[in-house]
């Protein structure tokens, strides 16, 4: 009886040691799992930071873009108006028209 006594401690012991072994790593893993929220949250965070600061930029572009069109479309139209006044100065003097080449269009 002694031998399976001893026998069934062994086991038991050795039970409690797997036991313990398998009690640490799902410590280990819980702890690697929080840690990997955590830096996942981080970099989202950073990436969401990242991309308003891309927006801010593009917004800021557009705008400088959209003025520099009105802009360019409001002196188009002087430019235009003037042609068309010396094109009628130039019917009334009886001088010969100007050739469209000499006055070169923008954006051409």
């Amino acid at each position: 009886m002694r031998n399976t006594r001893q026998g069934q401690s062994r086991q038991e012991g050795g039970d409690n040691v797997i036991m313990h072994q398998l009690m640490e790593t799902l410590h280990t893993l819980q702890q690697i799992v929080v840690t990997s929220k955590v830096d996942q949250e981080r970099v989202l965070v950073e990436v969401r930071a990242e991309q308003a600061l891309k927006q801010d930029q593009f917004r800021v572009e557009l705008d400088a873009s959209q003025t520099s069109n009105e802009e360019l479309h409001k002196a188009n139209e002087e430019l235009w108006r003037d042609l068309q006044r010396l094109g009628e100065r130039a019917l009334g003097e009886q001088s010969p028209p100007i050739p469209v080449r000499a006055c070169p269009m923008p954006f051409s």
